[in-house]
């Protein structure tokens, strides 16, 4: 079916859909998967913290179901490489597919996947192979493999750690320490997005308000009482008279179909309120006076969307500064107070 159809489903009547490719966000939350993803705004986080340029070349270690991979490949395509490597066969055949199942194989030249521990195949490598430009650990242990990817990395770049706990971040920082790798720690962030929801909404105490001399000799409009003890609850209604008027004879305007309250007002969500134009075309002042009440009435409800996004993971962001005696100029200020050194 050609993309932008519009199709009916079967249980939903009058409702059309539009067919449309995903999105990559869209791909990998909806898709099948046998790992817990990297979340988009995990994902989208860790390519911005890599601080990747075209032509680079980085490291995804564990493949998982390939979204991170996906991420990474669509920032660096068509002239850069992602090199994944995963030590699950299971994985990486898996991976394999949703890369070639997403937007017809698109990425698929820009990524070489590998299979086996990340320090055998690091190992493995060519000793003229180029250096990483980043690298991406998506392990439970990756302060076990830090050393090895510190080997295989450019200087002053950087690689993200992404750690679904606080203790997996002191687990990393402290086997930096006990190696002495030149890891400086640049940052620790949990990322959070806040939905929100803006909606178009009719108040419906402003409906209340409406006196009755606004509503007196407009018979497509009326006003019903009901409840039980001796309650009451006013609602406009469309007049049982005007039922077999004409689709061309009705009048939409939107209204709410759920109630949402806040504070001492009273909202409602997301409908239709349908108002028949009356018989008569003199009353056509009259209809106009009535829409105007609903009008009034209409307002916008912005608030936070519930749930809201829960914690994922935390992203520990290291940076190589290896250097040696012969990289360091040393400055003084004209004072002499204060001395720098500039690392090349």
């Amino acid at each position: 079916m050609p993309v932008r159809s519009k199709v009916k489903k079967a249980d939903v009547k009058k409702t059309l859909f539009t067919i449309q490719f995903p999105t990559l966000d869209e791909y990998v939350v909806l898709k099948k998967r046998i790992t817990t993803p990297v979340y988009p705004k995990d994902a989208a986080s860790i390519v911005s913290l890599l601080d990747l340029h075209p032509h680079a070349r980085v490291l995804d270690a564990g493949t998982g179901n390939g979204s991170l991979t996906l991420y990474l490949a669509r920032a660096l395509h068509p002239s850069g490489h992602v090199h994944s490597v995963d030590k699950s066969a299971l994985h990486l055949s898996h991976a394999k597919h949703n890369v070639e199942r997403f937007a017809r194989g698109l990425y698929l030249p820009t990524i070489s996947f590998s299979h086996g521990k990340l320090s055998s195949v690091l190992n493995s490598l060519p000793s003229d192979a180029p250096l990483y430009d980043g690298a991406a650990l998506d392990m439970p242990t990756p302060w076990s493999e830090l050393e090895s990817v510190f080997k295989r990395l450019k200087n002053d770049k950087y690689v993200v750690c992404y750690l679904p706990n606080i203790t997996q971040v002191l687990e990393c920082m402290k086997e930096i320490e006990r190696k002495g790798l030149a890891f400086a720690v640049e940052q620790v962030l949990e990322i959070n997005w806040r939905p929100w929801d803006i909606k178009r909404t009719v108040i419906r105490g402003s409906m209340r308000d409406s006196t009755d001399e606004k509503l007196v000799d407009k018979p497509w409009l009326r006003t019903s009482e009901h409840g039980e003890n001796g309650s009451s609850e006013k609602s406009v209604e469309n007049n049982d008279s005007s039922a077999n008027v004409g689709e061309e004879e009705e009048v939409k305007h939107e209204q709410c179909q759920n109630v949402v309250k806040e504070g001492n007002a009273e909202y409602e969500e997301n409908g239709d309120l349908e108002v028949a134009t009356p018989r008569d075309p003199e009353n056509a002042a009259q209809e106009s006076q009535a829409a105007s009440v609903v009008s009034d009435a209409r307002a916008w409800i912005c608030r936070p969307g519930h749930p809201p996004t829960e914690h994922t993971a935390f992203l520990l962001q290291l940076r190589k500064k290896e250097y040696s005696p012969d990289n360091i100029i040393e400055l003084e200020t004209p004072n002499k107070q204060n001395r720098f050194l500039i690392l090349q």
